[in-house]
């Protein structure tokens, strides 16, 4: 996402490359620079990647895990549709602090 040539947000998306998983596609690096959070640019980038995504019929669902801590993160995919489907107690550690995380999906083609 840019803005006047300045980055602003990225997302990305991880097709799985197995047969037998590649009807999956993996959400990751959703982030937005701390000083423009909270302006929509997250949702934007979300909206942008499941349209994307959707127009490849092969593709049945996505699915992406959120630090529970980052308390923007689960809502913002949760306002695009996702649901929580499991949450891993202490699933990232950074130093000595962990974290918990909620693992979602969004299915594609109903």
């Amino acid at each position: 996402y840019f803005q006047d040539e300045k980055l602003l947000g990225v997302i990305g998306l991880k097709r799985e490359k197995k047969h037998s998983v590649g009807h999956k596609g993996t959400v990751w690096g959703l982030a937005v620079l701390p000083t423009f959070r909270k302006q929509g640019i997250g949702r934007s980038l979300i909206e942008a990647l499941v349209s994307k995504a959707s127009q490849n019929q092969e593709l049945i669902y996505l699915r992406a895990v959120t630090t529970i801590s980052s308390l923007n993160a689960p809502k913002v995919f949760e306002s695009c549709g996702f649901t929580i489907y499991g949450k891993e107690s202490r699933g990232i550690k950074e130093g000595s602090n962990f974290f918990d995380q909620s693992f979602m999906f969004l299915s594609l083609h109903d």
